[in-house]
Protein backbone atom coordinates (compact mmCIF):
# COMPACT_ATOMS: atom_id res chain seq x y z
CA UNK A 1 0.00 0.00 0.00
CA UNK A 2 1.81 3.22 -1.33
CA UNK A 3 1.25 6.21 1.21
CA UNK A 4 0.01 9.88 0.04
CA UNK A 5 1.91 12.86 1.87
CA UNK A 6 -1.37 14.53 1.66
CA UNK A 7 -3.27 12.53 3.90
CA UNK A 8 -0.75 11.90 6.45
CA UNK A 9 -1.05 14.03 9.45
CA UNK A 10 1.46 16.77 10.29
CA UNK A 11 2.69 14.67 13.09
CA UNK A 12 3.41 11.53 10.82
CA UNK A 13 4.91 13.76 8.11
CA UNK A 14 7.43 15.29 11.05
CA UNK A 15 8.02 11.39 12.27
CA UNK A 16 9.10 10.24 8.68
CA UNK A 17 11.32 12.88 8.31
CA UNK A 18 13.10 12.40 11.50
CA UNK A 19 13.06 9.03 10.33
CA UNK A 20 15.06 9.50 7.29
CA UNK A 21 17.49 10.64 9.63
CA UNK A 22 16.63 14.28 9.16
CA UNK A 23 16.85 16.92 11.84
CA UNK A 24 13.71 19.73 12.19
CA UNK A 25 13.09 23.38 13.34
CA UNK A 26 10.22 25.44 13.64
CA UNK A 27 10.86 27.15 10.28
CA UNK A 28 11.29 23.93 7.99
CA UNK A 29 8.32 21.98 9.54
CA UNK A 30 5.98 25.80 9.07
CA UNK A 31 7.71 25.74 5.34
CA UNK A 32 7.59 21.80 4.75
CA UNK A 33 4.87 20.60 6.02
CA UNK A 34 2.55 23.96 6.84
CA UNK A 35 3.04 23.26 10.63
CA UNK A 36 2.81 26.09 12.64
CA UNK A 37 3.81 24.75 16.19
CA UNK A 38 6.41 21.93 15.90
CA UNK A 39 6.76 21.95 19.80
CA UNK A 40 3.33 20.32 19.97
CA UNK A 41 3.98 17.87 17.54
CA UNK A 42 7.04 16.78 18.81
CA UNK A 43 5.06 16.63 22.42
CA UNK A 44 2.51 14.23 20.60
CA UNK A 45 5.52 12.40 19.36
CA UNK A 46 7.29 11.85 22.74
CA UNK A 47 4.20 11.06 24.50
CA UNK A 48 4.24 7.91 21.74
CA UNK A 49 7.30 6.65 22.99
CA UNK A 50 9.92 8.07 20.42
CA UNK A 51 13.17 9.53 21.92
CA UNK A 52 13.64 13.08 20.39
CA UNK A 53 16.56 15.07 20.84
CA UNK A 54 16.44 19.12 20.90
CA UNK A 55 19.39 21.47 21.20
CA UNK A 56 19.74 25.29 21.01
CA UNK A 57 21.33 25.96 17.24
CA UNK A 58 22.86 29.65 16.57
CA UNK A 59 22.10 30.64 12.96
CA UNK A 60 22.51 34.62 11.71
CA UNK A 61 19.37 36.57 10.97
CA UNK A 62 19.09 37.44 7.53
CA UNK A 63 18.39 41.22 8.16
CA UNK A 64 20.22 42.64 10.35
CA UNK A 65 23.32 39.60 10.68
CA UNK A 66 22.51 38.61 14.47
CA UNK A 67 22.81 35.79 16.13
CA UNK A 68 19.78 33.89 17.20
CA UNK A 69 19.25 30.64 18.82
CA UNK A 70 16.54 28.25 17.58
CA UNK A 71 15.67 24.79 18.42
CA UNK A 72 16.44 21.49 16.63
CA UNK A 73 15.20 18.38 16.89
CA UNK A 74 16.09 15.10 15.81
CA UNK A 75 15.27 11.36 16.56
CA UNK A 76 17.50 9.99 19.37
CA UNK A 77 19.70 6.49 17.55
CA UNK A 78 18.32 4.46 19.97
CA UNK A 79 14.82 4.82 18.57
CA UNK A 80 15.92 4.62 15.17
CA UNK A 81 17.86 1.16 15.99
CA UNK A 82 14.70 0.22 17.98
CA UNK A 83 12.43 1.15 15.35
CA UNK A 84 14.63 -0.92 12.24
CA UNK A 85 14.18 -3.83 13.96
CA UNK A 86 10.51 -3.95 14.60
Amino acid sequence: MTTNKKTLTQTALILNHLKEGNSITALEALYDFGCFRLASRINELKKAGWNIESAWKDVDARKTGKKIKIKEYKLHVTSWQTYQVR
